[in-house]
């Protein structure tokens, strides 16, 4: 249950970040900082994160 509530979370996140227009800058940045993020996960997690990026049910 608390990882639905987590992922719910994380969707709405991510929709919402879509959502708002950025400059280049901003963008790049968030790139940036994400991909950093990403590197600090396992495999496992990493193939989670993308699943649920692209909306599919992995």
């Amino acid at each position: 249950e608390a990882a639905m509530k987590d992922r719910l979370r994380r969707k709405a996140e991510l929709q919402k970040q879509a959502a708002a227009p950025k400059g280049l800058a901003e963008s790049m940045k968030a790139e940036k900082e994400k991909q950093g993020e990403i590197k600090k996960l396992s495999k496992e997690e990493r193939r989670n994160a993308l699943c649920e990026e692209l909306g599919r049910g992995c």
